[in-house]
């Protein structure tokens, strides 16, 4: 099983053509919001849609920058959050604007992984006994570089648009 996992798009097609390279080979894509730049059916957002709708088992949570009129051309529906259960782990998919590294759905146990973009900077730690993943931007990142996280049985890496792991820890590293 392989998640790919992205966010903060805000209308790159260049962006999204990388994603959806990355995302060959994985299970379920991810994507934690802020897709489009402006509202409505642009040239731009349809290509987005189109490329969008060659990812493996799309899910989507809604970003703050997100519409739910996007819907109408895009293929997926918008949701506050992706709930996965993989990895003998409850995995909590958001955007950030909500739930993040500073407030925590209430459903999640210790173990768990809470994972969101929002502020374009990826990052990991643990609070509260949980793991917060920031995934950070495929587009606009305020730190340099644009990234996404991979996940699967063995753990997540944090790599760079060429797929270079930039960052990776293993699910044994978090037991206790």
């Amino acid at each position: 099983m392989k998640i790919c996992v992205f966010s903060d798009i805000h209308g790159s097609v260049e962006a999204t053509k990388k994603m959806v390279e990355r995302a060959k080979g994985c299970d379920t894509t991810v994507l934690c919001g802020d897709i489009y730049r402006r509202y409505g059916q642009t040239e731009e957002n349809l290509e987005i849609a189109r490329l969008l709708s060659q990812l493996p088992d799309l899910r989507v949570a809604q970003g703050n920058n997100d519409y739910s009129g996007d819907e109408q051309f895009s293929p997926f529906v918008y949701s506050d959050y992706v709930l996965l259960r993989r990895f003998n782990k409850t995995l909590f998919f958001t955007h950030g604007h909500r739930y993040n590294a500073f407030r925590f759905p209430p459903i999640l146990n210790e173990g768990d992984v809470i994972c969101h973009g929002h502020t374009h900077r990826r990052g990991c730690m643990v609070a509260n006994g949980l793991i917060v993943l920031n995934v950070g931007s495929v587009s606009s990142p305020r730190d340099g570089v644009a990234s996404y996280i991979e996940m699967d049985d063995d753990g997540f890496y944090f790599k760079d648009m060429d797929g270079n792991i930039l960052y990776s820890k293993l699910w044994t590293e978090f037991d206790s």
